[in-house]
C-alpha cells in the first residue's frame, strides 16, 4: 500500500478576539487574496505579559505565531488570532490549544524537535563530547511537521496533489525518478552507497520543486583518506548526458493515479 500524507489547512483573513454579552468570540474574517503559509500566521506566539511576570509564557511548538494565551489567561480586546489552522482543530475558545498548523520546516529549538536533542550535561562534557549524547534521537534531524513525515524513504514516482496554491501550476504530478548511485573512493577501495530520497521541498510561488538525497559513509577520523565521491544516474538522455529529473513532471503514473482516485 502506498503511504498517503495529507495536510488540510484552513486559511482566513485577519481575525481577532472580542468580548460580547456571552463572552469572548472571534470576529468575522476580513477579506483577503493571498497569504504566505508561514509559522508567524499559525497558532502560537508569546502570551501577553501578566502582572508580576518578568518572562512571558510562550508556545514551545511555535513561539513566533499568533493567539497563544497562558493557562487561565483571558485575551486582550482585539488580540490577533491565527490565520492558518488545521482543518480538524479549529480555534473556538480562549482555552483551546490546537496544534500549530504549518507546512514549513520546524526550528531545532522548537518542540517536538527539541525533545529529541538529548542531554548535554557535565557527564556528557566529561565522557562523551564532542559526540552526540547517548540519548540523542535521530528524529531531531526531521525538520518537516510530523503530519508530513513519511513512514519510510520515498522512491520517486509518488503522486503529489496541491489544492489552493498557484493556479498556474499542475495540481497533480508525480515525484521525479532519478536513479541515483554513489561510489565512495575510500582507502584505496570503491565502496557503493545507497542514496535515499530524504527531503521534498515544493515552492508553488516559485514554480520550483527540490529533492534532496542523502548518502553516508562512516569514516570517523579518517576523512582525509576519502579521495573522491562519484555520483551517477541510470536516467540517461539520448546524447549520453543525464536526463533532466523534471522530465515528465506533471504526468502521474497510471497506478498512482488509480490509487488517488
Amino acid at each position: 500500500a502506498l503511504p498517503i500524507l495529507r495536510r488540510v489547512l484552513r486559511v482566513f483573513g485577519e481575525r481577532r478576539w472580542t468580548r460580547g454579552l456571552l463572552g469572548w468570540h472571534i470576529t468575522e474574517p476580513e477579506p483577503w487574496q493571498q497569504l504566505p503559509l508561514s509559522w508567524e500566521l499559525a497558532y502560537g506566539g508569546v502570551a501577553p505579559l501578566q502582572p508580576g511576570q518578568t518572562v512571558p509564557a510562550y508556545e514551545p511548538r511555535n513561539p513566533v505565531g499568533l493567539g497563544f494565551l497562558a493557562p487561565g489567561q483571558e485575551p486582550q480586546e482585539g488580540q490577533r488570532l491565527p490565520r492558518i489552522e488545521d482543518a480538524a482543530q479549529p480555534l473556538a475558545s480562549p482555552d483551546d490549544r490546537p496544534v500549530p498548523a504549518g507546512l514549513g520546516p520546524i526550528a531545532p529549538t522548537w518542540l517536538p524537535r527539541r525533545a529529541h536533542a538529548g542531554t548535554y550535561d557535565e557527564a556528557w562534557m566529561a565522557g562523551r563530547a564532542p559526540y552526540l549524547p547517548l540519548d540523542f534521537d535521530p528524529r531531531y534531524f526531521q525538520v518537516a511537521p510530523p503530519e508530513l513525515v513519511a513512514p519510510g524513504f520515498l522512491q520517486g514516482g509518488e503522486p503529489v496533489r496541491l489544492i489552493g496554491f498557484n493556479p498556474h501550476l499542475p495540481t497533480s504530478f508525480a515525484l521525479p525518478q532519478c536513479g541515483l548511485g554513489v561510489q565512495f573512493h575510500f582507502r584505496g577501495r570503491e565502496l557503493p552507497g545507497q542514496p535515499q530520497l530524504e527531503t521534498v521541498l515544493i515552492e508553488p510561488d516559485a514554480a520550483r520543486l527540490q529533492l534532496l538525497w542523502r548518502c553516508a559513509l562512516p569514516v570517523d577520523k579518517h576523512l582525509s583518506q576519502l579521495s573522491a565521491v562519484t555520483v551517477s544516474s541510470t536516467c540517461w538522455a539520448a546524447d549520453g548526458r543525464p536526463a533532466s529529473p523534471l522530465e515528465g513532471l506533471g504526468r502521474m503514473p497510471t497506478a498512482y493515479a488509480a490509487a488517488e482516485a
